[in-house]
């Protein structure tokens, strides 16, 4: 996923159930995927373990995550660049569909 040009973001599911996130910026040295480590963007079991996670830009600076919790609800997370209150550690992840909605996978 591109939010801006020469800018990627991943998000997958890690073992724990977190949602976690990886980046890479053509910068220069300090955007290289070996740079830096991946790191959570929820708390552990927050995902089913085996849902897909999709991630869409609303606007530049601006990403939207959703995935399947362990329990069939559809949960979101988002990071804003505008400032401190938008990054990821800022806010929690939330449920936009109540438990069982969704199997889990």
């Amino acid at each position: 996923m591109a939010q801006r040009n020469n800018h990627l973001d991943v998000f997958w599911v890690g073992p724990d159930g977190s949602v976690r996130s990886h980046w890479w910026d053509g910068g220069g040295a300090s955007g290289a995927w070996a740079a830096h480590p991946s790191f959570s963007i929820t708390s552990p079991s927050a995902a089913a373990t085996s849902s897909a996670v999709a991630a869409v830009v609303q606007r530049n600076n601006h990403l939207d995550v959703f995935w399947v919790g362990s329990n069939g609800a559809v949960r979101s997370q988002w990071w804003d660049g505008g400032g401190a209150s938008g990054a990821w550690a800022a806010h929690g992840s939330f449920d936009i569909a109540p438990p069982g909605s969704s199997a889990p996978q």
